[in-house]
């Protein structure tokens, strides 16, 4: 069973709620090392939503499709405490064969058992979301890149997002007393399967 989390942030504590369902020690880990990533970029769209002025507030939340997320990997393996996180998707490393690394075992686990994580969107020679994420700042939307491991199932990316994140994100920012207006459009850079 999963268990109630928490990751302290600048504005209070950020409370990733139970799941009903049994998981592994190793994913439930692994969603741990995840959520703490996010509390970060929970913080960071808060720090933004307070720059924005504009009257006329929208947010976006962006899934980055395909193989767009970008994912970084753990130094150790499970069930040790990682401290740093190298990328691992996607870089140079590449051209030598990283990309062999992100392998995964039954049950939806590191072939060496390291946490590997989402950490937004790729970043590599060009920035496919450069633009865009340009265009949400000049528009005055604010915006949330959702990073989800692509090699993981698009069905388990999107209970993770409805069922822990999403309430976790509407708590922190009622907690912040921030109340973005979020409108759900469907963009076709999000994998099939997700709605």
């Amino acid at each position: 069973m999963r268990y109630g989390r928490q990751t302290e942030i600048l504005i209070g504590t950020v409370f990733f709620l139970p799941k009903e369902e049994a998981t592994s020690g190793y994913g439930t880990s692994r969603d741990v090392q995840y959520e703490a990533r996010l509390a970060t970029d929970i913080q960071n769209f808060i720090s933004q939503y307070g720059a924005n002025t504009s009257a006329d507030r929208r947010t976006i939340f962006l899934f980055p499709g395909g193989l767009g997320s970008q994912l970084v990997r753990a130094d150790v393996a499970y069930p040790n405490t990682p401290t740093p996180y190298t990328l691992s998707w996607i870089d140079c490393g590449v051209l030598t064969g990283e990309a062999l690394d992100l392998r995964m075992l039954a049950g939806e686990i590191d072939f060496e058992q390291k946490y590997i994580v989402p950490n937004g969107c790729v970043d590599f020679i060009i920035d496919p979301y450069g633009n865009f994420i340009q265009w949400c700042q000049d528009n005055f939307i604010d915006r949330f890149v959702f990073g989800w491991d692509w090699r993981r199932s698009s069905a388990e990316a999107a209970d993770f997002f409805l069922n822990d994140f999403l309430p976790t994100f509407d708590a922190v920012c009622a907690n912040a007393n921030l109340t973005p207006r979020i409108t759900l459009h469907l963009l076709d850079t999000a994998p099939a399967g997700w709605w």
